[in-house]
């Protein structure tokens, strides 16, 4: 299935956001943002500011223990300790192969459910697309994300990777289910109505 889609804009220069030096420090972001240099402003800040290296005994502990702070990054990210990441599905070669040498592009989608990968689908359609959420959600932040939900592409752009399955979903999982959820037709959703969303995309 071709995905009809209009290219924006190129990765735009790199600001330093001082504001989200934290947990580790300025230095520990300058380490973090050098290992993952062709990663658009916007992703690096979004993942930084989720993830808080600093806090992650998960980087930090092998850090402690002589691990380069890049290689414990690239390690982190790219599931090196499972061999394949929980959230994309995706294994830990093909997660290193797009995050060290993938072209990132930023871009309005024509979407529904069906454009995406297996993995990302389940995973959505178990929480319903936030349209009945589950005990273990934020409520605040379901709001938010269905406040904000709009089908003209004017969304926050969230983090896609594209594989030959289709779109893997990395970063922005309520505000997809919420934008997503727009173009519910009654039927299965991989046949619901598209939806533009805004999104980095990155390929494998």
């Amino acid at each position: 299935m071709k995905i009809q889609e209009i290219l924006i804009t190129e990765i735009p220069t790199y600001k330093e956001p001082s504001q989200f030096y934290k947990d580790g420090g300025k230095d520990l972001y300058k380490q973090f943002r050098n290992t993952f240099p062709n990663w658009p402003e916007q992703v690096i800040r979004d993942i930084y500011n989720q993830t808080s290296p600093g806090a992650n005994p998960d980087i930090m502990t092998p850090i402690r223990q002589g691990v380069p702070a890049s290689q414990a990054f690239i390690d982190y990210f790219t599931a090196k300790k499972h061999g394949r990441d929980a959230g994309t599905g995706l294994t830990t070669e093909q997660l290193k192969k797009v995050f060290l040498d993938g072209k990132w592009t930023k871009r309005i989608l024509d979407v529904n459910p069906g454009d995406f990968t297996q993995h990302s689908r389940n995973r959505m359609i178990k929480r319903n697309f936030l349209k009945t959420p589950g005990q273990d959600e934020d409520p605040a932040r379901v709001k938010r994300a269905q406040g904000n939900a709009r089908g003209d592409g004017s969304n926050e752009a969230v983090t896609l990777i594209q594989t030959q399955q289709g779109l893997a979903l990395w970063e922005g999982f309520h505000r997809t289910m919420s934008i997503l959820a727009l173009g519910d037709n009654g039927k299965d959703p991989t046949q619901w109505n598209k939806i533009k969303l805004q999104a980095w995309v990155v390929s494998v």
